[in-house]
């Protein structure tokens, strides 16, 4: 049956630890561009430091594992990736809370880093340790995957 009403768009509230994991990642997305902007060389010394390098990590620079999400990957896959860590983050938020989520997230986070560094001195479909893996996805599809296996008998 056709409705004669206006469309209304009901987005997710935008609020506790889903608010401040977006927020640093837009922080992190200006603040990068603003310092290749004004400190070129600044910026790509600093991107070394950031992005996930597998022989840097297994070299020392363990922070890798963590830092590479917050490294932005380009305005449409940030725009994607905080609208899904949105969409995800406010209903796991719900269910489990704001620590367990940021827990969660940042663990996936670091699992990811770790598998794909594994995956990477395997040099399978040409891969190299010495390649570069940075942006959020990584641990945004670690929140897919928990939404997965909790509400995949689920119906909506």
């Amino acid at each position: 049956m056709r409705s004669t009403g206006p469309i209304t768009l009901n987005l997710p509230h935008f609020s506790g630890a889903t608010r401040k994991l977006i927020l640093v990642h837009l922080a992190s997305f200006f603040g990068f561009l603003v310092l290749e902007w004004a400190a070129r060389d600044i910026a790509h010394l600093l991107t070394g430091y950031v992005v996930l390098v597998p022989q840097s990590v297994f070299h020392g620079h363990v922070w890798q594992l963590l830092t590479f999400i917050f490294y932005p990957i380009g305005l449409l896959g940030m725009i994607f990736a905080l609208l899904s860590l949105w969409f995800l983050g406010v209903w796991m938020e719900g269910t489990f809370g704001s620590r367990r989520l940021v827990e969660l997230y940042l663990f996936t986070a670091v699992g990811a880093g770790l598998l794909a560094s594994a995956i990477c001195y395997t040099r399978i479909f040409g891969l190299r340790p010495d390649l570069v893996a940075a942006g959020p996805w990584p641990a945004v599809m670690g929140l897919m995957t928990a939404f997965a296996a909790l509400m995949g008998e689920s119906e909506m």
